[in-house]
Parts: structure tokens; C-alpha cells; sequence
């Protein structure tokens, strides 16, 4: 399982934390560092699209997920084309808006933010991760997911290719250098000693 996608960003019998910062990130990583992201329903009221939320989803860089039930009275009651007008006005958006599949958004689902050493700081949340530097130069990473390591991680990959890493302060933390108009795919293995896959 790469993560759970959820209508509600708070497990059940859990109290919505005291915290401004909870639920800012893409990925919710606060129950056993297992990502939690947020999905939200359209809701018509009546039959009128409400995308608003979605921008601003799109806007804190966070995926825009949508969902519905297929109760009466809901989106798809009148049939497949209901979700077109969706589709239009956050087509109509300025930016690259893509489309995907729940396993390309989670895989491709990162922060990252230039330090002022040059350095690119990545904060992944899955443990299959594909990180892209879409620069013309190389480029010097430093990736951290937050780990608890209820589940020890077995090794960690780039590309196939087995690396070290750290574990300093529940937080997994890899240095890589990824050349120019290359993506790195960063997989990490959860399992005890002897797991080969």
C-alpha cells in the first residue's frame, strides 16, 4: 500500500489535533508515518459544481481528489456526462493541470523548496517516490519522510540501485545528486532482514 485517501483528514476515535499546520501538507503523516491524503466531495447545491474547494487544493499544492456517492440527489444521478462541467472549469484554470491516476499523483507527491545553500529540500511522504529535476544542471537533493519505524525499513533504493541512509529524529534523510532532465524513483522496503522484494 503506498498511502489511504480519505474523506476526512482525521483517523476515527481521534480528536482533530491543536496544531495550525495539520493538514497543510499533501500528505497527513501524524498515525504511524503511514500517509493520509485528503479527498473532498463535489457537492452539488443544487446541480451546480462546486470547485472552489479544489482550487485551493491545486493552489497550497496539494492534489485536488474528487469524490462522490452514487446515493439520488448525488453527481452521477443523471449519468457519466454530470462530471463534464467539473472537468471544464478546472480545465479552464491557468497552469499545467494534469489529470492522473491515484498511483502517478501519490507516487509523484512531494514537497521540495530551495535552501539558500543551493541545495534542493525534499519532503516525500510515499515509499515509492519519483522526485524529477526538470533544471538543466544537476541538481543536489536532500530527501527526508518522516519515519517512526513501527515497521523497520529493510533498504532503501534510487533507481534500482541500493544507498545508506539515515534515521535522525523520526525522519528518514538521503543525500542525492540527480543530473539534469532525470527522475529519480526512491523506493523504500519495509520489512525485517532477509526481505528481498
Amino acid at each position: 500500500y503506498l498511502a489511504t485517501i480519505n474523506g476526512q483528514n482525521i483517523p476515527l476515535g481521534e480528536s482533530y489535533p491543536d496544531d495550525w499546520a495539520y493538514a497543510m501538507a499533501p500528505a497527513i503523516m501524524r498515525y504511524e508515518s503511514f500517509p493520509m491524503i485528503v479527498r473532498r466531495d463535489i457537492n452539488y447545491y443544487p446541480e451546480t459544481p462546486q470547485v472552489d474547494r479544489f482550487i485551493r487544493e491545486l493552489y497550497l499544492d496539494r492534489p485536488a481528489l474528487f469524490y462522490t456517492h452514487t446515493y439520488v440527489g448525488e453527481l452521477f444521478t443523471s449519468g457519466m456526462d454530470a462530471f463534464n462541467p467539473v472537468a471544464e472549469e478546472m480545465n479552464s484554470l491557468y497552469g499545467d493541470l494534469q489529470w492522473a491516476s491515484l498511483q502517478d499523483i501519490v507516487q509523484h507527491l512531494y514537497w521540495e523548496k530551495d535552501a539558500p545553500d543551493g541545495i534542493i529540500d525534499v519532503q516525500m511522504y510515499v515509499r515509492t517516490t519519483h522526485i524529477s529535476n526538470d533544471s538543466s544542471v544537476p541538481r543536489t537533493y536532500c530527501i527526508r519522510k518522516t519515519e517512526t519505524q513501527n515497521v523497520p525499513i529493510s533498504w532503501l533504493r534510487v533507481n534500482g540501485q541500493e544507498l545508506p541512509y539515515q534515521i535522525v529524529d523520526d525522519e528518514l534523510v538521503i543525500g542525492l545528486e540527480i543530473p539534469a532532465g532525470v527522475t529519480a524513483t526512491i523506493n523504500v522496503h519495509y520489512g525485517y532482514q532477509g526481505d528481498d522484494d
